[in-house]
């Protein structure tokens, strides 16, 4: 118990100096604050804090998602010059008594730091991958925290995460990604243009057999949906009882708390897995209802077809039906 005090005490002592050299910062700098108000976009107004926690070895990465998620906050978001923590998220977590990323817990974290929002990034690295989570949180408005995550599998799955951060700060403030129109195709001189429509055809994936029968792909889509909607389910409610145990865990010297730490990890990582295999298991059990309703609706003279169609930057994939009279 003495152990763990004591890493409360230095937490606390080392974050209040910089609690007060930045109250001290924000004051001396109110004034240009002020006068640039009335031009600022509505992010910049507010007091927003940026929390860093990172784990793994991974310094060189960490550095180039911090550099661009203060780019992209400014330029997506219109939050500028956001006070960045020089103290680890985790510890700022153990000085308050929380470790969640719950309303009350961010809340607690802007009020000790003196801000009225707050942006976390959270940075994992294995040796399979890495995980690129963001947290925020308005403290100063009712709504839960947004979170956004991007996962990267391989060795070199954190090298690629900097260029994920514009679309993670899109959907952390819920603004659309930018529509990119494709450029025409230059002409030579004299040619007739003409009006056929010359994109390519889609290519065939599947077709569902005709007379009311269920093809393979309403299958192959029911039974993965529901695998992953089932997985995820499972996941997150061992994460719960991981967490609940967690919480339980008395911590009264060095071995306690690692086992408190491996629960919380646990906890975590089941967490992490539920969160992608619920929204997937879900879409991939709509989209296989979808061909249900299809194959079922088709009494000889339909046809149902899912296609895949290149596109300039990507693919497209549609589903087409057709009922015969």
């Amino acid at each position: 118990m003495a152990t763990w005090l004591s890493r409360v005490g230095l937490c606390a002592a080392v974050a209040m100096p910089w609690l007060v050299c930045s109250a001290n910062a924000r004051a001396q700098e109110a004034p240009a604050d002020a006068a640039a108000t009335s031009s600022s976009p509505a992010g910049s107004r507010q007091r927003v804090a940026v929390l860093r926690f990172t784990q793994g070895e991974a310094s060189a990465q960490a550095e180039a998602i911090d550099g661009a998620l203060l780019r992209d906050l400014a330029a997506i978001a219109g939050i500028e010059n956001p006070t960045v923590s020089p103290i680890d998220y985790a510890e700022i977590q153990l000085t308050v008594g929380c470790s969640d990323e719950g309303r009350q817990c961010l809340s607690s974290i802007a009020q000790m730091v003196q801000v009225d929002a707050v942006v976390v990034r959270k940075l994992s690295v294995v040796p399979d991958g890495a995980t690129l989570t963001l947290v925020y949180l308005d403290a100063t408005a009712s709504d839960d925290p947004a979170h956004a995550e991007h996962v990267a599998a391989g060795e070199a799955g954190a090298d690629a995460l900097a260029g994920a951060v514009p679309s993670l700060v899109r959907r952390l403030f819920g603004i659309p990604e930018p529509v990119v129109a494709a450029a025409p195709e230059a002409q030579a001189p004299g040619a007739v243009a003409s009006t056929q429509n010359t994109s390519a055809p889609p290519m065939p994936v599947d077709s569902a057999e005709r007379g009311g029968s269920i093809g393979v792909l309403t299958w192959v889509a029911l039974a993965v949906g529901a695998g992953a909607l089932g997985a995820g389910v499972v996941l997150g409610l061992g994460a719960q009882s991981s967490f609940d145990e967690f919480k339980n865990t008395a911590v009264d010297d060095a071995d306690d708390r690692t086992r408190a730490e491996q629960r919380f990890d646990d906890a975590e990582s089941k967490g992490r897995l539920a969160t992608v295999l619920i929204p997937a298991g879900a879409v991939v059990l709509a989209l296989g209802a979808t061909l249900l309703v299809l194959d079922l609706s088709d009494d000889g003279g339909g046809e149902t077809e899912l296609g895949l169609q290149p596109l300039s930057g990507g693919a497209l994939l549609s589903l087409r039906g057709t009922v015969g009279p």
